[in-house]
């Protein structure tokens, strides 16, 4: 993943007319290249994951907060610039998300160590329908490695990587009420 690693102004372009396609920052990306493979071709986890944290969960909570959770709510997040647009909740009374004018910016309400509620800002005759992450060209501009969330470095963990874009539909989230009946059925399902 080098979502994070923009080399803009990169002078090794391969037309005089466009930008460089070829970034000057190697190391990150070889290092990055490098714990996947050891990883990969020899199932070797002493230098962490090579793969940053996944949404694994999307929770409609009743007061219309969205929560996202990452890797089941184990993995360690690290919030740096959470005010910028990266974040979008699409607010329409239609399923379709299709139009760009229908994607706000999401107001950042709480995180915690694996997960981050975000509150709509849907008028009141909107619903959300869809979150998005890092959904643009570039969504990471700013610089080397200034993307919002990253996974957090850990003893285990050498890297810190950031979430890559994502993309979910309410049809997939989990609301207030399936969630305690879940939770409800676990705890109360007979022990064996």
């Amino acid at each position: 993943m080098t979502v994070d690693l923009p080399d803009f102004e990169s002078p090794y372009a391969t037309k005089p007319d466009r930008q460089g396609i070829h970034p000057r920052i190697k190391q990150q990306i070889a290092d990055r290249l490098w714990v996947g493979a050891l990883q990969i071709a020899y199932n070797s986890t002493e230098h962490g994951r090579f793969q940053a944290p996944y949404p694994t969960h999307v929770i409609l909570e009743e007061d219309a907060t969205i929560t996202v959770g990452f890797d089941n709510f184990e993995a360690e997040l690290e919030f740096r610039d959470l005010n910028r647009t990266t974040l979008e909740i699409c607010c329409t009374m239609a399923v379709d998300c299709s139009s760009d004018n229908l994607w706000h910016p999401a107001v950042t309400e709480r995180t915690g160590t694996s997960y981050i509620t975000l509150s709509p800002a849907c008028s009141a005759n909107m619903l959300p329908q869809a979150i998005r992450y890092l959904w643009r060209e570039s969504p990471c501009p700013s610089g080397v490695e200034q993307c919002p969330i990253y996974s957090r470095k850990t003893a285990q963990d050498t890297l810190s990587l950031p979430v890559p874009p994502f993309y979910s539909e309410s049809t997939t989230w989990i609301t207030d009420v399936l969630l305690a009946r879940l939770l409800q059925q676990q705890y109360l399902a007979p022990s064996k």
